[in-house]
């Protein structure tokens, strides 16, 4: 427990107050959404779609209203599609740009997290996107994914009285 409480003061920066393992309170359940609040450290995002093909036909939807799911959700005046590939290449997916070698894997990771947002004619449209996202090894994404599943389980689970 006290590594967990460690990690969590590293996230929010302030001083660790560990209590005795011996203590009589009740525990609390700590889940993934819980250590992974991050308020005083903000990173902006960094879009880049210069190198996309028709990036002005791919990336914007003069159709859609400023009222569409992904500017309400995001904020960035793209195209729903493109506002989702952003927020996935920026922390879910761990791949952070599209090019012609990793479209294919970009898409797979993507229908593997929430099956059916994306095609891959359209992933592949905006092979070019550049975010300033962090790579991640398919194997340390998959343990990540598989935790937070996990988590999101035993929570609810935790939940039912």
């Amino acid at each position: 427990m006290f590594i967990l409480e460690l990690y969590q003061a590293w996230l929010s920066n302030r001083p660790t107050t560990s209590k005795p393992e011996h203590t009589t309170e009740r525990k609390e359940r700590v889940y993934q959404d819980d250590i992974q609040s991050n308020k005083g450290n903000i990173m902006t995002l960094d879009v880049d779609i210069r190198d996309i093909k028709n990036r002005d036909t791919v990336c914007f939807n003069k159709e859609e209203t400023t009222d569409s799911v992904g500017r309400r959700l995001v904020g960035l005046p793209y195209s729903d599609v493109t506002n989702y590939l952003i927020i996935g290449c920026a922390g879910s997916i761990g791949i952070p740009n599209i090019d012609e070698r990793n479209y294919r894997h970009v898409f797979a990771r993507h229908q593997f997290l929430q099956k059916d947002m994306v095609t891959l004619e359209q992933v592949k449209a905006h092979i070019g996107l550049k975010v300033n996202g962090s790579f991640e090894q398919l194997t340390s994404w998959r343990n990540r994914i598989a935790r937070s599943k996990w988590c999101d389980i035993v929570y609810e689970i935790d939940k039912i009285k």
